[in-house]
């Protein structure tokens, strides 16, 4: 598996488990399973830098929201995966809060990139959606 592809299956299956981690009631296989992934995402994006780079397209304020928006996301995604792991060690943390930021956050990713895709035409979201979905794009 390559890095682009590696990046895209933590990136959808964090998204995936932060919404089982809130519907479950921050069950503790899901809190457990969503610290790990979301903790190696970030880890893989601080240590190798993020995979996908702002296209040719992007000028001035957008290249500028691309990359600091994308940081902040891996930072809440690693404070909301620690928060969890350290719930379920006992200690009080607000994962919760942290997870809805997330959440709020990754709403405004894709607005972003939902932007980027059509009103930029840079295909943004062929970038990140898997290859079954490229068809209704």
């Amino acid at each position: 598996m390559n890095r682009h592809a590696c990046n895209k299956a933590l990136h959808w299956t964090n998204s995936i488990l932060m919404l089982a981690v809130l519907a479950s009631g921050q069950a503790v296989g899901w809190s457990i399973a969503f610290g790990l992934v979301g903790l190696v995402w970030a880890g893989l994006a601080l240590i190798r830098g993020q995979s996908g780079r702002p296209g040719p397209k992007l000028k001035g304020w957008a290249r500028y929201a691309h990359l600091w928006g994308h940081r902040l996301l891996y930072t809440l995604t690693a404070l909301a995966a620690l928060a969890c792991l350290g719930q379920v060690a006992g200690f009080e943390l607000p994962a919760r809060q942290l997870i809805l930021s997330c959440i709020a956050g990754g709403a405004l990713h894709a607005v972003f990139h939902l932007w980027r895709h059509t009103t930029l035409g840079d295909n943004a979201l062929h970038m990140i959606l898997p290859k079954a979905m490229h068809g209704v794009l």
